[in-house]
C-alpha cells in the first residue's frame, strides 16, 4: 500500500511538471505568432541556400526587410509572402549573377532609387500582390536586361509615358489587377521589344489614340475586365498585325447589364476579325454586344457609319 502512495506521488509530481513545461513554452509563443497568420516559418526546410541550384529562399519568413545575408553567387532569390514594406537603394547591390527575383505578396509601397542596382543581369521580377500606388521611371534605373515584370494584384493608379522606358529589353508586362483608370498618350514608350501586355481588371474607361505606340512587336494584348464602351480603331492602328486581343466586357454576375459595348466600337473590330488581322485570345475573349447580340451574330451593313444589327434574330 505505502509503495503505491509512493507511485501516484511520484505520477503527480511529474504530470505537475509536464503542465509547468507547457506553460513555459506558451508564454514564449507571442514572439512567433505576432507574425501575420500568412507569414509563421511554417517550412523552415523549404529555405536557405541551395548552391547547386543557385537558389536562396526565404518565404512565409516573416521579414520585414530585405535580407543582407544573401550569397554574392545566388541566381534567384525568392522572398515571397513576407512582410517587407520598402525596397532601399542598393538591396541587391552585390548579386550580379541574379536573374530572377520573387517580391511577391508582401507589403511594399515604395522601391527608392537605385533599388536595383547591380542586378544587370536579372531577367524576372515578380513585385505582384504588393502595395504599390505609384511608379515612375527612376525606380527601375539597374534594370537594363530584365524581361518579364509582374506589378499585378497592386494599388497602381496611374501611368505616364516614361515610366517604363529605361526597359529596353522587356517582353512581358502584367499590370493586371490594378486601379488604372485611363491610358495617355505613348504611355509604353521606349517597350518596343514588349511581346504580351496585360491590363486585365482594371477601371479603364479611356485610352488615348496613340497610347500604343512603339509598341512594335507587341503579339498579345488583354483588356478584359474594364469599363471600355467604345473603342477607336485608330488605338489600334500603331499595333503591329496579326495581334491577340481579348476585349470582353465585365462579367454579368459583378456589373449592370448595361455595361456593354456600343455598337459604333464594333464595325472595325468585325471586319479585322474576318480579314484574320485581330485573333481573340481565347473562349469569350470577344466583346459582349448591345441588347444582347451574340458576337458571332453580329453583322455591319455599313462600316463607315456604324450600322450594326443581328443577322440571327427569327
Amino acid at each position: 500500500m505505502q509503495e503505491v502512495k509512493r507511485l501516484l506521488s511520484l505520477s503527480c509530481h511529474i504530470l505537475f511538471a509536464d503542465l509547468l513545461l507547457i506553460v513555459l513554452f506558451c508564454m514564449r509563443l507571442p514572439s512567433f505568432t505576432n507574425c501575420s497568420p500568412r507569414c509563421r516559418k511554417q517550412f523552415p526546410h523549404a529555405n536557405g541556400y541551395w548552391p547547386s541550384a543557385g537558389l536562396f529562399r526565404k518565404t512565409s519568413y516573416c521579414l520585414e526587410e530585405v535580407p543582407t545575408n544573401i550569397p554574392q553567387r545566388v541566381q534567384k532569390a525568392d522572398l515571397r509572402i513576407n512582410e517587407i514594406s520598402c525596397v532601399p537603394t542598393d538591396a541587391f547591390k552585390n548579386l550580379f549573377w541574379l536573374t530572377s527575383l520573387n517580391l511577391e505578396m508582401n507589403k511594399i509601397s515604395e522601391i527608392e532609387g537605385g533599388a536595383w542596382r547591380g542586378l544587370g543581369q536579372l531577367k524576372t521580377l515578380k513585385l505582384n500582390d504588393n502595395k504599390l500606388t505609384e511608379i515612375n521611371s527612376e525606380i527601375w534605373n539597374g534594370l537594363s536586361s530584365l524581361e518579364k515584370l509582374d506589378l499585378s494584384g497592386n494599388k497602381i493608379v496611374c501611368i505616364a509615358c516614361g515610366h517604363f522606358s529605361s526597359l529596353k529589353n522587356l517582353q512581358f508586362l502584367d499590370l493586371m489587377a490594378n486601379q488604372l483608370s485611363a491610358l495617355e498618350a505613348q504611355v509604353f514608350c521606349g517597350l518596343r521589344k514588349l511581346k504580351q501586355l496585360d491590363l486585365t481588371n482594371n477601371n479603364i474607361y479611356k485610352i488615348a489614340n496613340d497610347a500604343f505606340q512603339e509598341l512594335d512587336a507587341l503579339e498579345t494584348l488583354h483588356l478584359s475586365m474594364n469599363k471600355l464602351q467604345s473603342l477607336s480603331a485608330e488605338v489600334f492602328k500603331p499595333l503591329p498585325r496579326p495581334i491577340k486581343l481579348s476585349l470582353d466586357t465585365p462579367n454579368k454576375l459583378h456589373y449592370k447589364q448595361k455595361a456593354t459595348w456600343k455598337c459604333s466600337s464594333l464595325c472595325w473590330l468585325k471586319a479585322e476579325e474576318e480579314a484574320k488581322t485581330i485573333i481573340w485570345s481565347g473562349a469569350g475573349a470577344q466583346p459582349r454586344c448591345p441588347r444582347g447580340v451574340k458576337w458571332e451574330h453580329l453583322f455591319c451593313i455599313d462600316p463607315g457609319k456604324s450600322f450594326c444589327f443581328d443577322f440571327n434574330i427569327q
